[in-house]
């Protein structure tokens, strides 16, 4: 040992650890039993599964007695406890608000620090590829771009508080079914330029720690796969953090997940504390690389673990109220207004008569029941919400909660004024996938199935029927949509007069929205995916499948690619007033290496409203480039009547280049003709247009 290594607290500790005291560190704690018992809380009475429970341990190291993960489950909250219920990631990314994101990712780390976590496992990712996905909603979208700067936003308010973030699931893991199993086919240009530039952004951001996913990549499991975790992770993108693998089914092979560079097998005593001794004694695995993941697992932990806090974590932060309104405050700006004819929206406050229509108005859903679900103390549904608005109005509310009562959502809707009609998923319709008694107690107990990926992208029957059968008697039919992703709406587009799209929209969910519909806030939220008119201009798609490969196109990619026209853009959203967007203007500042966009913007209408300015790069035509254009820039701006702000967009010379499969690095073409195109969705009919020439 070097005389610099001496003096290094964890080359110190290192040298001091026994072999097993080092496979310890490198595994989850408890044992099956034990995580079962660890996972069970009494609520009324009744026993009830509450995965992570308190925050789920690694081998404690034991010359400090310091624990160096005490993993945390997310992105809606703090699944241990009972924590705030915050939006559902997709909801967030509808946002398009870094700012609101990063306090997101602080009120998160607060109350995983006061009961007593050090370690959050939710920041999710995924590119939403198709739809139908389970688990669409623990994302933010479908576009690579977008990923990455809420992924970052939510890392930095997270490890403020010192607070380990991981990001997850690397990679291409995105479908939900078949996940434990299916191999994903996939070419180098397309894994580096649409697969992987958001986790780059993250592993840029700083974050601590990386999820291995449990497909297959290329043949090797995400968690066994050298080329994801080494090459690419450690060597192409210099990451210093550690890996762990995703629960119960991310390993197989000790030797191999070690070799390949997986750091922690999580969460219970499985193969590295069974196999990784004996695999050393048959020179399967060597000293060095146990060492190495031991050092950057200390390295890393230590470094959160040491540091001074901010601020004091007590009880009280968690579901305080500062939380609670911040909770609140990301449902009203996820919401995204599809349709308003005749601005049927907001409704007034004169004396009228409403009709609450749909079995999911009077019910809690916040969201899936797998590893994300989290366990507020209260749920404010939309009936309990607007009982609680008519209370103090005079407005008047019918309702019928039971979709297959035909007659009385005929009753209902005539006499009324509006309809309201609420339509969607819950978590028996789509969620994480989990089979049957995947970990048993010895008494029959066991993490139950969810709902794994959507069987249709179409409305049920029964609500395509009963938005029918109220639009017999009533034209002022409101549609609020519920779910994690989107809904192919064509059957009905024509019987409703507006469509607001409310995502699973967090525990102050039901008063969010009724401030929305009664106009008492403005949308402002965007679609962070692609709706389409049809399922044939999505990608490809199979939700039971050993095998699949993954196209280059997806979302408006393929959109653009197909030349066909969506139903509802990517970005797009209505709002109460109007904007203008004008004078853009691009100056290339080659010392710096970025190209700054100036564009002013406008509030043309008559109330107050957000409007969220969107840059995208348009790329030559034949070259190297197979997209036509990507999201590279977003602002969300917020407005007065009449009021102006000049909106400044930089992009980095790096945002115009592609990867190159010949040299394995990302370049810029030699044709550097380019357009930026800005507007407020990425079909915009009013875009405004520059050029740029990049010189070499």
């Amino acid at each position: 040992m070097n005389t610099k290594a001496k003096n290094d607290p964890i080359e110190i500790i290192l040298d001091k650890l026994s072999l097993e005291q080092k496979i310890r560190i490198l595994s989850g704690k408890f044992n099956q039993q034990e995580f079962m018992a660890k996972s069970s809380e009494i609520i009324d009475g009744k026993p009830i599964f509450h995965y992570n429970l308190i925050p789920y341990p690694t081998g404690e190291e034991p010359l400090t007695g310091i624990t160096p993960v005490l993993f945390v489950d997310g992105p809606r909250g703090a699944v241990c406890g009972h924590s705030t219920c915050f939006p559902v990631s997709m909801a967030r990314g509808a946002t398009f608000d870094l700012d609101l994101e990063e306090r997101i990712g602080e009120a998160i780390a607060k109350e995983i620090r006061a009961q007593g976590g050090n370690f959050f496992g939710g920041v999710c990712i995924n590119i939403l590829r198709h739809p139908a996905v389970g688990r669409a909603q623990e994302t933010y979208g479908e576009d690579m771009y977008l990923l990455g700067e809420m992924g970052a936003a939510l890392i930095r308010g997270v490890q403020r508080h010192n607070v380990m973030a991981c990001v997850k699931h690397f990679a291409c893991n995105n479908i939900e079914n078949s996940r434990f199993k299916v191999n994903v086919t996939i070419d180098d240009k397309t894994l580096h330029e649409i697969y992987l530039p958001h986790f780059k952004r993250c592993i840029e951001e700083g974050v601590a720690s990386v999820m291995g996913a449990y497909n297959k990549v290329n043949g090797d499991y995400c968690c066994e796969n050298q080329y994801l975790l080494t090459t690419i992770l450690r060597e192409k993108w210099n990451f210093k953090g550690f890996v762990i693998s995703d629960f119960l089914f991310g390993v197989y092979d000790a030797a191999k997940a070690l070799n390949a560079g997986l750091d922690i097998e999580m969460p219970i005593l499985m193969h590295y504390a069974n196999n990784l001794e004996s695999d050393l004694q048959e020179g399967l695995v060597t000293q060095k690389q146990i060492d190495d993941s031991v050092r950057r697992v200390l390295k890393t932990s230590f470094k959160y673990i040491k540091t001074k806090d901010p601020e004091l974590y007590t009880p009280n932060l968690i579901c305080s109220e500062a939380h609670i309104a911040l909770a609140k405050e990301a449902a009203l700006k996820s919401m995204v207004l599809l349709k308003n004819e005749q601005q049927i929206l907001p409704l007034q406050n004169s004396p009228s008569t409403i009709a609450l229509i749909g079995e999911l108005a009077a019910v809690e859903n916040i969201g899936d029941h797998g590893s994300s679900r989290v366990f507020p103390p209260y749920i404010t549904t939309l009936e309990q919400g607007l009982k609680k608005y008519v209370e103090f109005s005079q407005v008047k509310l019918r309702s019928c909660y039971n979709n297959h009562d035909l007659d009385e959502i005929k009753n209902v809707s005539q006499n009324s004024d509006s309809v309201i009609i609420v339509v969607g998923c819950n978590h028996d319709d789509e969620g994480e996938f989990i089979p049957e008694n995947v970990i048993g107690d010895g008494s029959g107990g066991s993490f139950s199935a969810s709902g794994g990926d959507r069987k249709s992208l179409r409305l049920k029957a029964s609500e395509i029927t009963m938005i029918k059968k109220a639009r017999e008697v009533n034209k002022k039919i409101i549609l609020v949509v519920i779910g994690g992703s989107g809904f192919i709406l064509e059957e009905i587009l024509d019987d409703v007069q507006a469509i607001l799209y409310c995502w699973y929209p967090g525990m102050e969910g039901g008063s969010a929205i009724c401030d929305i519909l009664f106009g008492k806030e403005n949308p402002g939220g965007k679609l962070p995916f692609t709706i389409p008119r049809d399922e044939s201009h999505l990608c490809n798609f199979t939700s039971e499948t050993d095998q699949i490969t993954y196209e280059y196109h997806h979302g408006y990619f393929r959109c653009d690619h197909q030349k066909c026209s969506p139903r509802f853009p990517f970005g797009f959203g209505l709002s109460y007033t109007s904007f203008c967007i004008e004078n853009l203007q691009v100056e290339i500042h080659a010392e710096i290496s970025q190209v700054i966009a100036q564009i002013k913007v406008k509030n043309t209408g008559i109330c107050t409203g957000d409007e969220v300015v969107q840059l995208y790069l348009c790329y030559p035509e034949n070259n190297q480039y197979d997209m036509k254009k990507a999201l590279k820039g977003f602002r969300r701006v917020h407005l007065e009547p009449e009021e102006k702000k000049d909106i400044i967009i930089s992009l980095p010379y790096k945002a115009f280049s592609n990867y190159n499969t010949e040299t394995g690095e990302f370049m810029i073409d030699t044709i550097n003709t380019f357009k930026i195109f800005v507007g407020r969705h990425s079909e915009d009919p009013q875009f405004k247009v520059a050029e740029v020439v990049l010189k070499q």
